[in-house]
């Protein structure tokens, strides 16, 4: 068939007849780019009116070739039509960290190759593709490659790139509702946010809210917004930093330190960012010791949601069940003391555990698979030496003159490039 650019997806598919639409799609690149592809496709192969029986999307540990192949092949009694989907699978990472087989990519090629049944339809997104790879070439041969991807690069023709996208995305936010934004607004907000196409989106339907009736969007309101999603601006910082990313992480910094953000704002982040993933370090280290294989860098989601998870979960429940003997040891607290007081401790006690926990909300697991792989950035010394640092940073930004964002600055560009860590 053929392989196409996301910006060309929809004539593509406006001047495509349904009867001649190719059974298999590979979305690749971007992550926020695969998801809106995704749902564009969808909602062509399979209004959502029919989706009740007709769609089966695989999540989790079901988002394997062997199932993915196995529902493709079986045949509906419900309904003519059938999409299989699933997002974000690892076809082109290797075997060990895909979790999968090459006797599994080559069971897709060839069900691929011999011909999907009539009225199914693969739909599957992916980090990052391989052209060199067979299975790669398979899926432009029977199917439709959409490429997401988008230069990350700072030269001029990747810049012009990022912006044409940004712009793009900017209008298929405000024209709709018929909303404009001038250009000093647009040129503040993308400072903030750099070239992030979900974070910009986020935030230009953040704004349409925030003006209500008026028909354009300003540079103060911008202003308004971004100091209300600041925290979004902090995250983004501290990711940028733990996967050792100086670039990106000095844009956050300055942006914020343009925007008034406090240099304990920073180190406060910082430190429970790097806090987290010495947690999750020890723990990886600890498991590794008596021989138990419960993480290996680069790993997949799906195998983290399999094997580590449930080992997580347990290692912080005997955390906790720790803390709690540790509590029961210490000297009984007086009878005079105030009620409000024990509730106040029971809740500090409470804190301390979630503070701690690697996983303190198991129903949301990928934010955590994020932290362990962030962890494969750093040795544990090195996380020793960065918590000693930023303890150091905290007495000289509190007892001495010295700029605090110089020192800030100075050690974002240390933890980054790993200069005179060790």
């Amino acid at each position: 068939m053929a392989e196409i650019k996301h910006t060309d997806l929809a004539q593509w598919l406006n001047t495509t007849p349904f009867d001649e639409l190719p059974q298999v799609y590979l979305v690749h690149g971007d992550a926020f780019l695969c998801r809106k592809i995704f749902d564009a496709v969808l909602d062509v192969l399979l209004p959502k009116e029919q989706r009740s029986l007709g769609y089966d999307f695989l999540d989790g540990d079901e988002a394997r070739l062997p199932v993915i192949v196995q529902r493709l092949s079986t045949y509906s009694m419900m309904q003519d039509r059938l999409v299989v989907a699933a997002k974000e699978v690892p076809l082109f990472s290797t075997d060990r960290q895909s979790g999968m087989t090459p006797e599994d990519f080559d069971a897709l090629q060839h069900l691929m190759e011999k011909g999907i049944p009539a009225g199914h339809y693969l739909l599957i997104t992916t980090p990052q593709a391989d052209r060199r790879r067979t299975l790669f070439k398979a899926f432009r041969e029977y199917g439709l490659v959409v490429d997401c991807t988008v230069a990350k690069g700072s030269r001029k023709a990747d810049k012009t790139e990022q912006t044409a996208l940004m712009r793009t995305l900017m209008e298929q936010v405000l024209a709709p509702v018929q909303k404009g934004i001038d250009g000093r607004a647009f040129t503040l907000l993308t400072d903030l946010v750099g070239f992030d196409p979900a974070t910009l989106v986020d935030n230009l339907e953040k704004l349409v809210a925030f003006i209500g009736d008026r028909p354009g969007i300003t540079a103060t309101d911008v202003q308004s917004v971004v100091e209300r999603t600041r925290k979004d601006a902090i995250f983004e910082f501290t990711n940028a930093v733990a996967d050792r990313n100086v670039s990106s992480a000095l844009f956050y910094f300055h942006a914020l330190t343009r925007e008034g953000a406090h240099p304990l704002q920073f180190l406060k982040a910082l430190g429970n960012q790097i806090r987290k993933i010495t947690r999750v370090k020890d723990f990886v280290d600890s498991c590794r010791a008596p021989g138990q294989m419960v993480w290996h860098p680069g790993q997949s989601y799906q195998q983290f949601s399999r094997i580590t998870l449930p080992a997580v979960v347990k290692a912080d429940e005997l955390m906790v069940k720790k803390l709690e003997e540790w509590e029961d040891q210490l000297p009984p607290q007086g009878e005079s003391k105030p009620s409000g007081k024990k509730k106040k401790a029971v809740a500090k006690k409470k804190k301390t555990a979630s503070d701690l926990a690697m996983a303190p909300n198991p129903k949301n697991p990928y934010p955590i698979y994020q932290t362990f792989l962030k962890s494969d950035n750093f040795t544990q010394k090195e996380l020793i030496h960065i918590l000693m640092a930023l303890g150091e940073l905290d007495y000289q930004l509190k007892s001495s003159n010295a700029h605090p964002h110089i020192l800030l600055e100075n050690l974002i560009v240390r933890i980054c490039t790993g200069m005179a860590l060790t």
